[in-house]
């Protein structure tokens, strides 16, 4: 409660006139052979309820909730998380985030890790799915020291193609950036008019509404040949691709489906984890639900 309360000193207006503010500060620390999670505040409506242990004490899985379901324009999202050396958790959403229509404010949402030496993080939510009118900005950094690993991806949808609701007004912007003791390893940036040629056209989305982006480091040519196994292995619809830049795969796919990129991006994670972070894949099950 103390957490809490020094937390809401800091961020005092978690219900501004122009929008919800939401922060999550999540604090793991490696202790008597496991993981521990040492630190938990919120303020507004953002939490975890409780860590899981699927594949042993090494690995701690927790799941961000957002009762709301999902951001209105003038909301924000700022979610801090901190692994201390050693520490190996695997973060993930029960289900696909939503940025709805706004008339004028701008929806944000923004992640900031940082992972110290040898400790492992595997960034892994559910979709975001930004509707029609929406004015989303979403960013994530992750800040590895040395010896750290990491695991990310960033998938988005713009509209809702199952329900005939396309992108024809609203903006996305993306960002993905991921840094190894203060040097850039990559930075990958995209921004989204709704009805512009950058979806439609085939320099850019090809009227594949959804997009994905996966990132391992530290990789190597194992790990990228795996990768691209599995990217050939796409369905009718989907673009995927593999490379290896500064020691981190780099996995692309466009879809007209955000579970079809997910699908594909969830395999191959699953497929080169044993590769890059030196264990199997045990999927959370929150995904299976």
């Amino acid at each position: 409660m103390a957490g809490i309360q020094e937390a809401a000193s800091r961020w005092p207006n978690a219900a501004g006139p122009s929008g919800w503010s939401a922060r999550l500060e999540l604090g793991f620390a490696w202790q008597h052979g496991g993981t521990a999670l040492r630190h938990r505040v919120h303020v507004g409506p953002l939490r975890v309820q409780k860590p899981f242990y699927p594949e042993g004490r090494e690995v701690c899985h927790v799941y961000l909730l957002h009762p709301p379901g999902g951001l209105v324009g003038g909301d924000t999202l700022d979610i801090a998380i901190r692994l201390e050396p050693g520490a190996r958790a695997l973060i993930t959403t029960p289900a696909a985030g939503k940025v709805y229509r706004s008339l004028a404010a701008v929806s944000r949402q923004t992640v900031q890790a940082t992972v110290l030496a040898n400790a492992q993080l595997e960034w892994l939510p559910q979709e975001t799915i930004v509707y029609q009118g929406a004015k989303a900005r979403l960013c994530t950094r992750i800040d590895l020291h040395q010896g750290a690993c990491v695991a990310a991806w960033d998938i988005s949808c713009l509209g809702r193609p199952a329900g005939d609701a396309g992108f024809a007004q609203g903006s996305c912007r993306l960002n993905l950036e991921l840094y190894q003791q203060g040097r850039p390893l990559v930075i990958d940036r995209a921004c989204y008019e709704g009805g512009s040629a950058r979806l439609s056209a085939a320099w850019g989305l090809a009227n594949r509404a959804a997009c994905g982006t996966f990132l391992a480091h530290p990789a190597g040519e194992d790990a990228l040949q795996t990768a691209r196994q599995h990217c050939h292995e796409s369905g009718a619809h989907t673009l995927a691709s593999a490379s290896l830049v500064n020691g981190t795969l780099i996995c692309r796919a466009i879809d007209v489906d955000a579970t079809l990129v997910r699908e594909r991006l969830a395999a191959t994670w699953q497929a080169v984890r044993p590769l890059t972070l030196g264990r199997a894949a045990t999927p959370p099950r929150i995904w299976a639900t």
